[in-house]
């Protein structure tokens, strides 16, 4: 071998080490030359919404095909695309520089303006940089280019993982003149990949709603945007029909006639001055044309190898807003969910744990939701929130208050309250541990929970078994609630009367021996629902059951 091509192979070495990582082009079908699920004029790994959005091949930049969007008289039509949840990449590197360019031709009537904003995301969502609304030039074809925008350095969850998010849109003014159409082609994201920061976790949250700004412009901080709540729409032709599109995700509005506003005067004592509200998304004009609107409301998550074996609990104060309140129009539904998605199977519904809250009362009750994490969901999306489904403008409104998503702790008494029932509602009881030992409440770390028999006002035939904490035990009965599970019976007590921390006694049963099969607060139906309920994603966006 000769000196000079043993320095080659030195240096070849060295480069092969200390080689950085490289910026490249991570659009999804930036040229809309392939079509998705939804036949040629859906751009596949792009989400679409508003009224006029589609893949269009009568003035492409360059190739066959552009993406179209057009509105009049108000309202808005565009596309969207997440690097990680639309096109399956991984996260951007920290500390590096993401900038969009592409072809736009803009064509505006009075009043008309196009806006395009690029994003970087956390793991759930949250906007932590943009470059802001940029007006898409008007005139023929021409290439433009937004502001760079700089990816944060990593953090813990959920700051260890980014996405690059584009938007474009067309937008006219609220009078019948007003139009706006955007033409788009060759969309490119320069940016560079890396392999995200610590180990993905799931992450308590807690939100009470009062520090919120009930007026602000999400995503300003002090909005329900800027705290992780996203927002997503689903349409059908009828409840458990066929879905007809979907748009989304976004940061979620609020205060106007969609999605969710912060409200004020409807709490209690246990629910302060603010107050969530959600309701339909009320912008989209095929509410009047029949078409059934289910709209979106929730937090997002990414499972971690850790959480395995742990037991997670999404609670909620609800009470009734002004849901159903034209009797002439068909009724709406109301629901809390938990749901977990397998991205590496289509994204897959694998979990779908609901809780009705269609015909609650105006008196304030608090449920769970709980989900136990095995060893099938680590990588896997979960969310937890809020949805709706209405047609023809029906009232929707329902409040929510003192959100928390949180660990049950572990060794805790109260982590087996499946197999637990407190009675009489005044007085305690502990928790019955797996192996038939009992502990003493005392040492439950846990809150105190009441198993009930809930009787929904207007829909008795549809009761539900539920747990409730014990200051909201008695609002219940006092509505027609009974304590037990629906349908079942207590089976024998599992220790003797003892001294309640309240006063009275305090006695443990053994739900699992009950005479008929008991459920808690939550209901689980894995794949068995006709409608995805939540956040579909482009790239799997016209798949039933799925949510991305």
């Amino acid at each position: 071998m000769n000196t000079r091509s043993f320095g080659f192979l030195i240096a070849l070495a060295v480069a092969l080490v200390v080689t950085p990582a490289w910026s490249e082009d991570i659009a999804g079908n930036g040229g809309f030359e392939s079509a998705g699920g939804g036949g040629a004029t859906d751009s596949d790994l792009w989400s679409e919404f508003g009224p006029t959005s589609e893949r269009d091949s009568s003035n492409p930049s360059s190739g066959s095909w552009a993406h179209r969007m057009y509105t009049q008289g108000g309202g808005s039509s565009g596309i969207n695309q997440s690097s990680i949840a639309d096109v399956g990449l991984s996260s951007l590197e920290e500390n590096t520089t993401v900038t969009v360019s592409m072809d736009v031709e803009a064509n505006y009537g009075p009043g008309g303006v196009g806006f395009a904003v690029l994003r970087i995301l956390n793991g759930v969502g949250a906007i932590v940089a943009e470059t802001g609304l940029q007006n898409v030039p008007a005139g023929p074809y021409q290439t433009w280019t937004l502001p760079p925008v700089t990816v944060p350095a990593y953090g813990a969850a959920p700051n260890n993982v980014y996405a690059a998010f584009v938007e474009i849109n067309a937008v006219s003014g609220a009078f019948a003149e007003s139009t706006s159409e955007v033409f788009v082609d060759n969309v490119m994201v320069d940016a560079t990949l890396g392999d995200g920061g610590p180990e993905v976790q799931l992450s308590p949250y807690s939100q009470d709603f009062e520090t919120l700004d009930p007026a602000p412009t999400p995503p300003e901080p002090g909005s329900l945007g800027q705290d992780g709540w996203l927002a997503f729409v689903n349409a059908f032709d009828a409840p458990g029909g066929n879905r007809l599109y979907g748009y989304g995700p976004f940061p979620t509005p609020q205060g106007g006639p969609a999605f969710a506003g912060v409200a004020s005067g409807e709490g209690g004592p246990d629910q302060g001055a603010q107050q969530l509200s959600i309701y339909s998304d009320y912008n989209n004009g095929d509410h009047a044309n029949g078409i059934w609107i289910e709209a979106n409301v929730f937090q997002e998550q990414i499972v971690g190898a850790g959480n395995v074996g742990d037991t997670w609990i999404f609670g909620f104060d609800t009470k009734r807003g002004n849901i159903n309140d034209n009797p002439d129009l068909p009724p709406a539904e109301a629901l809390a969910f938990i749901k977990t998605l397998d991205p590496n199977n289509g994204f897959a519904l694998t979990n779908f744990i609901v809780f009705d809250t269609t015909n609650e009362d105006d008196v304030w009750s608090r449920y769970e939701l709980t989900i136990e994490i095995d060893a099938s969901l680590p990588g896997q999306i979960l969310q937890f929130g809020f949805l709706n489904l209405s047609t023809l403008f029906q009232s929707t409104g329902v409040f929510y208050d003192n959100v928390t998503f949180e660990p049950v702790s572990s060794g805790a008494c109260c982590s087996a309250l499946d197999q637990c029932i407190e009675v009489p509602v005044t007085e305690c009881i502990g928790s019955y541990q797996g192996d038939g030992t009992t502990c003493d409440i005392a040492d439950c770390s846990g809150p105190l929970k009441v198993v009930l028999c809930h009787i929904p006002p207007g829909n008795p035939e549809n009761p539900q078994t539920v747990q409730v904490s014990l200051n909201a035990a008695a609002a219940h009965l006092n509505h027609g609630d009974y304590v037990g599970p629906c349908g079942g019976s207590l089976g024998p007590a599992v220790t003797e009367p003892t001294e309640g921390p309240f006063g009275g006694s305090m006695q443990l049963y053994d739900l699992q021996q009950s005479s008929t099969t008991t459920t808690t607060t939550t209901t689980t139906t894995e794949n068995d629902d006709p409608r995805p309920t939540s956040r579909p994603r482009a790239i799997r966006k016209r798949t039933l059951h799925s949510d991305r």
